[in-house]
């Protein structure tokens, strides 16, 4: 089988300057790059055509009819790639061809007429899908789901036919009862957000709907690991921590037994934090390093 990439130089020659042809429609038409066949031809000393030259040139040369690029285009459904390579010209010359003569670039996946039969129009039950989505509240993935279509698809229709998309909260039907009181015991202990949503089990954005009707203020991560900390760590415990680590306790079992990060453990230790405790500080940093 012969190696497109071995055409000789003077094929190149014959086709670069006495069929005019630009290096970038060579390639196509003996599957090799541009910069292939430029390098060839400079090799063999042929002076490489300049953007006004060649722009001059490309329009004498094409024998391009939009009759024909029709044809090729549409009835025979080909893509630019193939029909650029049928014709003999760039990709870049069909292009600005199609544009100036108004032929419209299909969409990517759509081959010509037969565009239609293979994406056949939606059959939707539009009531249906309204009632779904506004009456059973339905997200717009599981409505998508049950009529066979995307979510995406299931908004488009939706908006078409005067729907407000609702955000993305959970359904006011499937949403949690939340204990204000036990709700106002957790962040008074300490807890984010999310953690109180985990234990209360619903979502933190239902959650934070509830923060702002009890006027509750959103702890940031850092204030709470304080809070919660000081629930689990004490002066004694710390004291006793680090006559632990000295005595040849691992970090993951002191945090294992003070049921704390490790890196909590290991900064308490180390005197990083609860600088204010006294006793061994000095000696447990010695002793870990």
């Amino acid at each position: 089988m012969s190696n497109p990439s071995r055409a000789s130089i003077q094929q190149l020659r014959t086709m670069y300057l006495e069929q005019g042809m630009s290096a970038g429609v060579i390639a196509v038409q003996l599957g090799m790059s541009r910069d292939t066949v430029e390098r060839r031809l400079k090799r063999d000393g042929v002076k490489m055509r300049g953007r006004r030259e060649a722009a001059l040139l490309a329009k004498e040369t094409p024998d391009l009819s939009v009759e024909k690029v029709r044809e090729l285009y549409e009835r025979d459904g080909k893509t630019i790639q193939a029909g650029a390579k049928s014709l003999g010209i760039s990709e870049g010359v069909l292009r600005r061809f199609m544009k100036r003569n108004g032929i419209r670039c299909r969409k990517p996946g759509k081959i010509g007429q037969y565009a239609e039969s293979r994406y056949k129009p939606i059959s939707v039950n539009i009531s249906e899908l309204v009632d779904d989505y506004v009456v059973r509240e339905m997200t717009l993935e599981r409505a998508g789901r049950k009529h066979g279509i995307s979510h995406a698809t299931v908004s488009k229709l939706l908006r078409k036919h005067g729907v407000v998309i609702r955000m993305k909260t959970v359904p006011l039907t499937a949403s949690v009862a939340i204990d204000d009181a036990r709700l106002i015991e957790l962040h008074n202990n300490g807890f984010t957000q999310q953690d109180a949503a985990d234990e209360l089990g619903c979502c933190r954005d239902t959650l934070r709907k509830h923060y702002k009707r009890l006027g509750l203020k959103a702890r940031h991560a850092s204030a709470s690991n304080v809070a919660r900390r000081c629930d689990k760590l004490n002066a004694e415990k710390v004291v006793e921590l680090r006559a632990l680590r000295l005595q040849g306790w691992t970090w993951p079992s002191l945090a294992e037994r003070y049921q704390i990060h490790i890196l909590t453990a290991e900064n308490a230790g180390k005197g990083y934090t609860w600088k204010r405790v006294a006793g061994g500080v000095n000696d447990a940093c010695g002793a870990s390093a």
